[in-house]
């Protein structure tokens, strides 16, 4: 059961706030790819902890088409994914406007500067985030 409250309201802001003011650049990411740097859901300050059981990882960056916002959602049941409805409800809060379908990621690059690219990201012990990159 997902719960977006005040208070969930308000942890977002501030996750987005840090992410505006700390945004990731193409070099920061290739380190990351690299394991040179840590991904942005081992930085506290970019997650959001959402009842009952949801992680929302929140992020801008600076792709090679310009300037995206990216947010990685997971569940912390093992093996499951988060439905579209989940997604939408949690995108919503975030201020993205996401409609799609979890189960068909759109991984196409060519996408991401028109509708957004979506794919699955393991994150190890059975468990799996559903990301979103757009353009912002």
């Amino acid at each position: 059961m997902l719960i977006i409250n005040d208070e969930v309201r308000s942890e977002i802001e501030k996750v987005k706030q840090f992410a505006v003011q700390h945004p990731i650049s193409t070099e920061d990411i290739q380190k990351i790819v690299k394991g040179e740097m840590p991904p942005p859901g081992d930085v506290p300050y970019f997650t959001c902890m959402i009842p009952i059981g949801f992680k929302a990882v929140y992020t801008i960056e600076y792709q090679p088409a310009g300037e995206c916002e990216h947010i990685s959602i997971s569940t912390a049941a093992c093996g499951q994914m988060p439905t579209n409805e989940e997604v939408e409800q949690i995108t919503e809060a975030f201020g993205i406007k996401w409609v799609g379908d979890v189960s068909e990621p759109v991984e196409d690059p060519s996408g991401l500067w028109n509708h957004g690219m979506t794919y699955h990201n393991d994150l190890g012990n059975g468990h799996v985030a559903f990301n979103i990159v757009v353009k912002k």
